[in-house]
């Protein structure tokens, strides 16, 4: 029996495997259960954990810079699609994607997942390359990087305040603003209809864009290399008391090959990452 230190948050798709009801084989699990921001800081900063939820865009990252300590298995406890982060104030005249060319787009850090895949959808979709936007930074990334050929203001202070007073146009914001929570005709989406704008490019593009995924300390796996296998079933087995017939949150390289395709297409271009052609080689064999 191999003892472990995991780090999740509380998804519904893990809850089993959180709360004991199932055990991976030849493994005992000692689990701490809190919010996704923090365990991918301490994962990404302090390797603090043996097992734990983890950038995908950090692993790129340190996988292209072969500097990480930890080796990915095909398990992506969170995905989201990413349309729904961009808002305009109300009174904005931007409408379409299209009119965000030249302008300046307010981000918390430029290199998270969430971004990545925006600003793919956003090329791929409407031709509107990174570069021919001004990103606004509030905050300091996780992992350092100067992205090539794009131009990043550092500016103190909050998103929200920088949209009120214009100093952006557009920010890529994970919640409801607070001023549009409490009055609607503060802010608005970009995407007039998201939901539905989300549901036809997954039917066109096959993406549903992967945000985390599980890693497993190296010299641990290279010491037990079946832990690997032993956690990707357990991860399984924990999806399907609430399963339905079809899988929206597929583990495994061949179901989301598509996606992880897109991500190290977008990871190339816009972080210039050196990342293999078969996307099978970013996990643990």
């Amino acid at each position: 029996m191999v003892t472990l230190t995991l780090a999740c948050a509380e998804y519904e798709r893990v809850h089993s495997l959180l709360s004991g009801a199932v055990r991976p084989d030849g493994l005992d699990l000692r689990i701490t259960t809190l919010p996704s921001a923090e365990i991918l800081e301490r994962m990404a900063t302090g390797s603090e954990f043996d097992v734990g939820e983890f950038s995908l865009a950090d692993h790129l990252r340190l996988f292209a810079g072969r500097r990480s300590s930890y080796i990915a298995i095909p398990v992506f406890p969170h995905r989201a699609f990413r349309h729904s982060i961009l808002w305009v104030r109300a009174s904005s005249e931007l409408h379409d994607p299209a009119d965000l060319r030249g302008r300046r787009i307010g981000v918390t850090s430029y290199t998270t997942t969430a971004l990545l895949f925006l600003r793919g959808a956003l090329e791929d979709e409407y031709l509107i390359a990174p570069s021919d936007i001004t990103w606004v930074r509030t905050g300091e990334e996780r992992l350092p990087l100067d992205p090539p050929g794009v131009t990043i203001d550092d500016v103190p202070g909050d998103l929200e305040t920088l949209l009120e007073t214009g100093r952006v146009d557009a920010i890529a914001s994970f919640s409801t603003p607070a001023g549009a929570r409490a009055d609607p005709a503060t802010a608005r989406h970009l995407f007039a209809d998201v939901r539905r704008v989300e549901a036809d490019y997954y039917c066109r593009t096959g993406i549903f864009p992967i945000m985390h995924v599980i890693v497993v300390r190296k010299s641990l796996y290279d010491e037990h290399p079946w832990i690997a296998k032993s956690l990707l079933d357990a991860f399984e087995l924990a999806k399907r008391p609430g399963a339905t017939h079809d899988d929206t949150y597929p583990y495994g390289v061949e179901p989301n090959r598509p996606t992880l395709e897109a991500a190290c297409r977008y990871a190339r271009a816009q972080l210039g990452l050196d990342l293999p052609e078969d996307v099978a080689e970013l996990f643990a064999r």
